[in-house]
């Protein structure tokens, strides 16, 4: 493929879902800051349950949310803040730290860890993460390649990420493009997409989005008889 092809390709496929969840919640603001969830099956939070969120930027309405409604307990991370490490409430803590693919302090003094690292932090390395959210500017993609390198990712059961697609040369899509499939191959099936509504521009090659959120469910924890043709519909009476 020639880099409009594989432009093309790249966000056809952020624009798609390969699996469906037929009860879901918005969590946090209806727009920018609320986060979809699947509540189907083994994807409805039962406590105790363990929710990491990166990428807070002021706006904790999805982390009160899920703590309020389930119960969960909520680790909330965002060094861009200039805020210090505090107990936002019962069930939700703050920490100063951000999430990528090594452990280093940068230029501008954030302090950035993998995820295996803050799960060993907080002793954590066993436990199951019920919902996974990474809101990072960009960075997500260093955190995917380190991650999936690792088996950390077999204990997350859902996973919300925001995408970041703007201005890539064909080698760095296709690189993207190969992360993504790689996320699917532990597992992760996306169930819902949407476009960042601030910031749609048109192109020659059609409408485009800076950013796609993405939410997807880690099919391994699916009982195997509800998985068929590479496709999982979920049930009412399995909720």
């Amino acid at each position: 493929m020639d880099e409009n092809e594989t432009n093309i390709a790249f966000h056809r496929f952020l624009s798609t879902i390969n699996v469906a969840c037929l009860k879901s919640v918005r969590l946090g603001n209806a727009l920018d800051g609320g986060w979809d969830m699947c509540l189907s099956g083994p994807y409805r939070p039962r406590g105790p349950c363990l929710v990491y969120s990166f990428g807070i930027n002021f706006d904790f309405s999805f982390d009160d949310a899920i703590s309020t409604t389930f119960g969960c307990t909520v680790r909330a991370f965002d060094p861009s803040m200039d805020v210090d490490d505090h107990r936002r409430s019962p069930n939700v803590w703050f920490y100063r730290f951000g999430i990528g693919g090594s452990d280093v302090v940068r230029s501008n003094g954030w302090t950035v860890k993998t995820l295996s690292s803050l799960l060993n932090m907080f002793n954590e390395s066993n436990t199951l993460i019920d919902h996974l959210k990474i809101d990072v500017e960009d960075d997500e993609w260093g955190w995917m390649e380190e991650v999936l390198g690792t088996t950390v990712l077999s204990r997350v059961k859902q996973l919300a990420i925001e995408i970041h697609a703007v201005d890539q040369t064909r080698a760095a899509l296709l690189r993207r493009f190969r992360l993504l499939r790689r996320l699917e191959d532990a597992g992760f099936r996306r169930w819902y997409f949407s476009m960042n509504m601030y910031n749609i521009y048109a192109t020659a090659l059609g409408v485009r989005s800076c950013c796609y959120e993405m939410v997807y469910i880690n099919v391994n924890f699916l009982d195997p008889g509800n998985a068929a043709c590479g496709r999982i519909y979920y049930s009412e009476s399995s909720t």
